[in-house]
């Protein structure tokens, strides 16, 4: 009779134990689901913040003419992770196009007399 109740315990036992651990399982993936779903909304988010600043200065300076060394590396810095994110398309065209823009305004004199 002991042997048979100390069974029965550890089978009840065991069961709950699978239980609380099934529940702490779903739990668990419910939470991790919700901070990836978090995580999703803010690499969209980020991505979408460095392509308006790259939309906005490649905009600026294609319409000057020019882009200085200086706002070039701005430009770039925003550029780098942008690109790691997965933008292309409007962003990296603008990019481009002020890649290949002169560094100084048309009919500006250097200081070296060139």
């Amino acid at each position: 009779m002991l042997e048979w109740l100390q069974n029965h315990v550890l089978e009840t036992l065991y069961a709950a134990m699978i239980a609380l651990l099934g529940g702490a399982y779903h739990v668990l993936r419910r939470k991790v689901a919700a901070q990836k779903q978090q995580y999703d909304h803010t690499y969209e988010g980020v991505k979408a913040l460095l392509h308006d600043r790259i939309y906005m200065e490649c905009s600026r300076w294609i319409e000057a003419g020019y882009c200085s060394l200086e706002d070039r590396k701005n430009i770039e810095y925003m550029y780098r992770p942008y690109h790691s994110l997965g933008g292309n398309g409007t962003g990296e065209r603008l990019y481009n196009v002020m890649q290949s823009l002169p560094f100084e305004p048309q009919g500006k004199e250097t200081s070296h007399g060139g």
